[in-house]
This record gives structure tokens, sequence and C-alpha cells, in this order.
């Protein structure tokens, strides 16, 4: 069985927090963090960013399995799709090869839905009511 990825909008980005990516790795949230800033020239902005205490309130608010972590205090780390794929290769553990195919895959899905909501939303928009104004 899979395990469900949550994956958040953030800045009109769809993001995976450093509290959930690392697990997903294997390592600690810390070492992750560790890794990515040795290696900040692999995670500019679009690919990695510190969320504000808004953006963080608005996850928590959306989210009821964060946990403890509501109370940290130090904000997380907010992973693209891209920054998340980049911690594989520094990382460069078996697992996270693997977990990155996995992301990869959940971020495809997500896309997929996406366009079926469009496609959906799109048909429904060329309906006209009939005997509207009669």
């Amino acid at each position: 069985m899979e395990r469900e990825i949550p994956i958040f909008w953030v800045r009109g980005l769809p993001i995976l927090l450093d509290l959930h990516l690392a697990p997903l790795y294997g390592v600690k949230t810390k070492r992750l963090n560790e890794q990515v800033r040795r290696n900040a020239a692999r995670f500019p902005e679009d690919f990695v960013f510190r969320i504000t205490q808004k953006e963080w309130e608005e996850v928590v608010a959306k989210c009821d399995h964060i946990g403890k972590s509501i109370y940290t205090n130090v904000l997380p780390i907010a992973f693209t799709e891209q920054g998340a794929l980049m911690a594989s290769t520094v990382l460069r553990s078996p697992r996270a090869v693997n977990m990155s195919v996995y992301i990869v895959r959940a971020f495809v899905r997500m896309r997929e839905a996406m366009s079926a909501n469009e496609v959906i939303l799109g048909r429904l928009a060329t309906f006209t009511v009939v005997g509207a104004g009669t």
C-alpha cells in the first residue's frame, strides 16, 4: 500500500514540507535541512524556501495530521517538486533514489487530477441552462 504524501499549495506552488520529506528519504529533518544548506547552489528559491508564519498557519489549518510539529519555533522549509528531487541527489541514499521516483509519481498524479478537473470544468462551462430566463 502506498503512503499518501501530503502536498500543499503555498505561493501558488505544490510543495512538500521538510518534516514530511525527510522521513520519506529515511533521514531526520535536521539532516535534510543541513544538506540543503551545504548545497545551497542546488536549491534556488523556486526549489526550496522557508514558509512564512502566515503560510504555516494556513498549512496547519488545512492539515490535521501535522501533530506536534504545529508547536515548532522554527518555520518549516517548503520543497517544490524540483527541490524534492534535488534533495534525493544530495542525500544519495538508496532510499532517497527510490523515494524520488515515488515523489515524481505523486506530483504526476496530482497534475493528472488537476487536468481532469480542468476538463470537467471546461465542459460544464460550455453547457447553457435550458429554459433560463423563461
